[in-house]
């Protein structure tokens, strides 16, 4: 088998079998997602996570287009998929992958982290955590215009991405931004923008979501800000008492996950 270009191999197998990751946003290097966890799983398998597919201006290629490299590339190794796995958002793009695999005879189960649908809040959030990590520092006055422009721009833009699109216009307008992170940041207002609309209820109804005790994440927060409480966006729960950094680092969770790829393999 070649140079993977869509995914990153973080753990070799040689059962002729993978299993598929896919953190949220995807491609974006977390502070604690799959790369924590998969050392932890016992699992015979490959696993791959996914690498970015598009770093261009937003929403253009649609999310067929988008999620096209990741499944071509995986078909062609002649590798059967086993399993998605996805992290917060990415578990939209889980959904979306199992069920194009499906459709070619795959019929991978779907393990969910923490999924969590996007929001206007989901885009706020991820325009901070994209700040903080850029490579020129900005100073206070650029700051304080962003923190007014964000303002502005969750009051006048009325769906993810339109809000997402002006916020990278915002970006693109900071003098001396390097051109990574604005290729940077635009890949992760797309994939927030692309998985907004997807409708998971048929993609997760009959998943397994292993869920951490933070209630700013996953389906949590999900629930709080559609005020559905209730709301059973998936088959079944497993709740941990982890926050959410600590379910991808934790050997209850990886037992757990491992025996439920198991389960699905016999």
């Amino acid at each position: 088998m070649g140079a993977l270009t869509y995914w990153e191999e973080l753990r070799n197998g040689e059962t002729g079998q993978v299993v598929l990751a896919v953190d949220g946003p995807p491609g974006v290097t977390s502070p604690s997602g799959f790369g924590d966890l998969v050392p932890l799983l016992d699992v015979p398998h490959a696993i791959w996570r996914a690498r970015p597919t598009i770093s261009r201006v937003p929403y253009g290629p649609g999310l067929d287009a988008y999620v096209a490299p990741w499944i071509d590339e995986v078909l062609s190794t002649g590798l059967r998929v086993e399993a998605v796995l996805g992290s917060g958002v990415g578990g939209i793009f889980a959904g979306v992958i199992a069920q194009a695999l499906t459709n070619r005879q795959q019929q991978p189960d779907v393990l969910l982290f923490d999924p969590e649908l996007v929001d206007t809040g989901s885009v706020v959030e991820e325009f901070q955590r994209v700040l903080g990590e850029f490579s020129r520092p900005l100073d206070g006055d650029e700051l304080w215009a962003l923190e007014r422009e964000v303002a502005a721009a969750t009051d006048l833009c009325d769906d993810v991405a339109s809000l997402a699109a002006r916020l990278c216009a915002a970006l693109a307008a900071v003098p001396e931004v390097s051109v990574a992170d604005l290729e940077l940041a635009t890949l992760r207002f797309t994939a927030l923008a692309l998985a907004e609309p997807v409708d998971v209820l048929p993609l997760w109804s009959g998943r397994t979501a292993l869920c951490s005790s933070s209630q700013d994440r996953g389906l949590n927060r999900t629930r709080n800000a559609l005020l559905l409480p209730e709301a059973a966006l998936v088959h079944r729960e497993i709740s941990f008492a982890d926050d959410h950094a600590g379910v991808f680092k934790s050997s209850d969770v990886a037992c757990t996950a491992s025996a439920l790829l198991a389960a699905h393999a016999a």
